[in-house]
């Protein structure tokens, strides 16, 4: 082998070293915000094998919730005599 492959051999393994050290943290953290993540649906009682359902009645409540201020925005232009 040459000097100047031993080099770029070195220059390679760096290289490749940095690479993983980027990938090591990156995958680091990702197991961070899954965590988070996970810690998350616990604290909002969320069933990870039922989350279309879950987003469903979350969307449901949403709706209703809408209705009532719509509403209580109608009762209020009534009693001020806006139309």
């Amino acid at each position: 082998m040459t000097t100047a492959t031993i080099e770029t051999l070195r220059t390679q393994i760096d290289s490749a070293r940095t690479e993983l050290a980027r990938r090591e943290a990156s995958q680091e953290s990702a197991a961070t915000e899954l965590a988070t993540l996970e810690a998350e649906v616990q604290e909002m009682s969320l069933n990870p094998a039922t989350l279309v359902e879950e987003a469903e009645r979350i969307r449901e409540d949403v709706a209703t919730a809408v209705i009532a201020v719509e509403e209580e925005i109608k009762e209020v232009r009534l009693k001020q005599g806006i139309v």
